[in-house]
């Protein structure tokens, strides 16, 4: 499997009063982009789905981190966590 590296592209967007920042991966394949919402302030991520899909996805920024620092977190504790030795 091939490592991609995401890169970060500052644009603006129609709609919005701010710039946005798109996360492109390699050259062709735009994967998201963060931006703030102009009516509640908040940070947002609308996805892009793969070209045969044709709908994006509107994520608040706050939900997506929140699920991200709980899953960092079980991360660390099972790698931090030794096997439980077995018997037999």
């Amino acid at each position: 499997m091939d490592m991609s590296h995401p890169q970060l592209i500052w644009a603006n967007k129609p709609g919005c009063s701010r710039a946005v920042g798109e996360i492109w991966i390699g050259e062709a394949d735009l994967w998201f982009i963060m931006f703030v919402d102009d009516d509640d302030k908040s940070l947002k991520i609308e996805v892009f789905p793969p070209v045969v899909e044709r709908r994006a996805h509107v994520i608040d920024f706050m939900e997506v981190e929140h699920l991200i620092q709980a899953a960092k977190r079980e991360l660390l504790v099972m790698a931090g966590s030794t096997p439980t030795p077995t018997i037999g």
